[in-house]
């Protein structure tokens, strides 16, 4: 466990970004485990900032919060691997900044023996390949799974919903997603527009669009 803790900090400590949350170090006395120590995030989780200023946001706010730093990881080759709105965190100025890299990967580790099982954290915004209905283990993450979670992101943003929103067991949740059902209700409230990138970003794993792709695609959402 130690060792996972020291890793996920040598991943963190060489990422700069100003939508990755800054890692100041880790302290001791908060458990039997190191504790990371990073600046105070004012409005809390994504989840959180969304279910209270979500009708006080225009649309160009809401695609602002889709974050840009998935690119950065994967421009130096680090899989993030468990993306939510609950560790995407705002600050005061309603900046959203990325954290919880305990099971971020560096992609030429893929394929060594050494790459530990990838066991999906929130179920509601894993990729479909990550999740083994017959088994407790899960494939490992790839940038084509990210994708999948920030589509899922997108979706919350865009909809002040979480995925699958209508169902609350993890178990009915995953079977859901077994029987090919996307995150978003039929009747969800996001703009038909944007609805055909989710549904890229959630179709199989080989036809996901690259990140660069869907920030091209929000860039060009944003008012003038």
């Amino acid at each position: 466990m130690f060792q996972r803790i020291y890793g996920e900090v040598r991943v963190w400590t060489t990422l700069h970004h100003k939508n990755i949350l800054r890692l100041f170090g880790t302290t001791s006395g908060f458990g039997s485990l190191p504790a990371f120590v990073t600046p105070w995030m004012e409005r809390g989780s994504l989840t959180n900032y969304l279910s209270i200023e979500f009708f006080n946001l225009m649309d160009g706010d809401k695609f602002i919060l889709i974050t840009t730093a998935i690119q950065y990881l994967h421009d130096r080759n680090v899989i993030h691997g468990n993306l939510t709105g609950h560790n995407i965190l705002i600050d005061s100025k309603g900046n959203a900044h990325v954290t919880d890299f305990g099971l971020s990967v560096i992609l030429a580790e893929c394929d060594s023996s050494s790459c530990e099982t990838y066991y999906p954290g929130s179920i509601r915004w894993a990729a479909p390949e990550l999740i083994d209905l017959a088994d407790e283990e899960a494939g490992k993450p790839t940038t084509h799974s990210d994708v999948y979670s920030l589509g899922c992101v997108i979706f919350q943003v865009l909809s002040g919903k979480l995925p699958y929103d209508w169902l609350a067991d993890p178990f009915h949740i995953m079977a859901a997603r077994h029987k090919g059902m996307q995150p978003m209700a039929g009747d969800s409230s996001v703009d038909r527009r944007h609805v055909p990138l989710l549904q890229e970003c959630w179709s199989r794993s080989s036809d996901r669009p690259t990140v660069d792709h869907i920030l091209s695609y929000v860039q060009s959402a944003l008012p003038p």
